[in-house]
């Protein structure tokens, strides 16, 4: 730290928990996604943990700290253009928590969460694995909602690499 900085701490120590947890769940979804069998039955518990994570999340995105709040970091249109200019012109935008791109990028993934969360607990595997929910629908309407998990886990992705990306850039 330069003389006359201060040191600003930003996240609270919920927010820190929950990322890390979600990391490590996620990776551990993706992992037993891809191996199946057996650890289709972990994946489902994990999926209950993400979506517990994912509530408490939107809970403390209204109720937590500042920095945790949406209000503090869901920016508008014009805000988002003019941190979309300085970031490619490569000027500094210095900002506390969440960049105005940022923040709309934590609520695309909290909702792309609880969607995959969501749809999983109606989804089947078709051998034998139902979401704790499946029995609630029709087969078909399991089926349709297998499908757009299976979709959104892309999207997912696609979602969590542009975030470390962004992450890594700045």
């Amino acid at each position: 730290m330069k003389p006359g900085e201060i040191q600003l701490k930003v996240w609270d120590v919920p927010v820190r928990l929950f990322h890390w947890a979600l990391v490590l769940l996620f990776a551990f979804m993706i992992f037993s996604g891809k191996v199946k069998g057996d650890w289709m039955e972990w994946l489902m518990r994990a999926g209950c943990a993400i979506l517990a994570l994912v509530l408490f999340r939107i809970l403390w995105g209204f109720a937590g700290s500042t920095h945790a709040r949406f209000s503090s970091f869901l920016a508008g249109p014009s805000a988002c253009i003019a941190f979309a200019r300085k970031l490619l012109a490569r000027a500094p935008a210095p900002s506390a928590g969440h960049n105005p791109l940022g923040g709309w990028m934590v609520l695309a993934l909290l909702l792309a969460l609880l969607f995959q969360t969501g749809t999983g607990l109606f989804a089947n595997d078709d051998i034998l694995i139902e979401g704790p929910l499946a029995s609630l629908v029709t087969k078909a309407r399991s089926d349709e909602l297998t499908s757009w998990h299976y979709w959104n886990f892309n999207l997912l992705l696609a979602l969590a690499a542009a975030h470390v990306a962004a992450v890594l850039y700045h």
